[in-house]
């Protein structure tokens, strides 16, 4: 069960109603299980059967539909519940650093799961006891879609061959970079001596040279050392568990991969120079993500406005791509209202961490602004109190104290 310090004070009502929901929909399952059939009619002992299947058929709170549509509006990938997170979302969260998080994570995915298909079975029985069985096709179909759409929202916190946001939970075995170096083991020193070792970050799947990324702050995905004495170090093509679609703001939080233009042509390769001669290379640009061919934005830094790329025609230098704006949360006014997971400024910088006091020292604290959602590093505004009129965000640069974030005004 999720608990209510996992969860923060910001979500104890939601903890209470997830715990309330799962307690009541593990009862109904429990007199579900205890029940027999005689003769061909179900029975069920120390109840009537028939006021038992109208308890579960009613649309009160104890009813199963109710219920289940709690439990679905919270598995939701996006679910206003949760301020736009699944609460297997805030469930992980305290695990990053638990050897044990991906058995712990397979077990909470297999117990909902679970949980979702055997209040399904319950109602369909039920149905049956009341003889309303031409509605139960009807109800298997919603069983089978709502099922499928849970486990492929809980596979992303189970898969190893994808990673999910900045790639710290990720622990799949590619172990070369993202333009073909090998990865050096993070066990040795050699060529490029480094801190992010095993014993430093226990926790971090850094046993072998699979890319990985240790502390899930620096940078916006895995990433590891090469065996090159030429090139320090390298993002890895490891894709996406849910394929970005679409661009928010500039584009400049875009990690996808598209890597055509908006005319159709083909992308150039960010570590190429022909047939265009650029100065946005990895090297130059490493928090941008220049992997490949696709298409990115540097915010700030870029004269475009929007994810785009160098061409391979040669007589077409740069275009935007055919990367569509997504439809998001957006501020409004002062932007104190807003809940959105945006986590970098209009440049392009990651923000720091809330609760972190670095690089930059600051009272905008979750115990001195409770009510102003100052979760992980997103985006914020404390309103009257603010330092900013919108959304804002120290920053990870220790050269640049805080900016305004990309996010659109609605």
């Amino acid at each position: 069960m999720v608990s209510d310090l996992q969860l923060g004070q910001e979500y104890l009502r939601q903890a209470i109603l997830y715990a309330r929901d799962e307690l009541r929909l593990r009862n109904i399952m429990e007199t579900h299980a205890a029940m027999q059939i005689r003769d061909g009619q179900y029975v069920l002992p120390g109840h009537n059967i028939q006021d038992w299947a109208d308890s579960v058929l009613s649309h009160g709170s104890d009813g199963v539909d109710q219920v289940l549509y709690n439990l679905l509006e919270m598995m939701k990938p996006q679910s206003g519940l949760f301020g736009g997170k699944s609460l297997f979302d805030i469930y992980k969260e305290p695990l990053i650093n638990d050897k044990n998080r991906f058995e712990k994570l397979n077990q909470k995915a297999a117990q909902i799961y679970g949980l979702i298909g055997g209040g399904y079975a319950v109602w369909i029985t039920a149905l049956r006891i009341k003889g309303r069985t031409s509605d139960i096709p009807a109800k298997a179909e919603e069983m089978e879609r709502e099922l499928a759409t849970v486990g492929s929202s809980l596979q992303k916190y189970i898969e190893t061959s994808c990673q999910d946001g900045n790639g710290a939970f990720y622990r799949g075995t590619v172990s070369v970079t993202g333009t073909g170096k090998p990865c050096q083991r993070w066990t040795s020193q050699s060529p490029h001596e480094h801190s992010y070792t095993p014993a430093n970050y226990p926790s971090s799947g850094l046993e072998q040279n699979y890319c990985r990324n240790p502390d899930g702050e620096s940078v916006p995905g895995v990433w590891c050392y090469t065996t090159h004495q030429g090139t320090r170090w390298e993002y890895c093509d490891v894709p996406q568990c849910n394929e970005e679609t679409c661009q928010r703001g500039n584009g400049v939080s875009y990690k996808g991969t598209a890597s055509v233009t908006e005319s159709g042509k083909t992308c150039q390769r960010w570590d190429s120079q022909t047939p265009h001669e650029h100065g946005v290379t990895p090297a130059e640009y490493p928090s941008s993500l220049l992997l490949k061919n696709y298409c990115r934005s540097l915010g700030g830094d870029s004269s475009a406005f929007g994810v785009w790329c160098y061409t391979t025609d040669p007589s077409t230098r740069w275009e935007y791509c055919d990367v569509p704006a997504c439809a998001e949360p957006c501020q409004v006014g002062d932007g104190v209202s807003y809940r959105g997971t945006v986590s970098v400024t209009e440049s392009g910088k990651t923000c720091q961490r809330w609760d972190s006091q670095s690089p930059h020292e600051h009272i905008e604290t979750l115990d001195n602004y409770p009510e102003a959602g100052l979760l992980k590093n997103y985006c914020r505004s404390q309103g009257g109190d603010s330092i900013a009129s919108g959304v804002w965000c120290y920053t990870t640069d220790p050269s640049t104290r805080w900016e305004y974030c990309d996010v659109p005004r609605c």
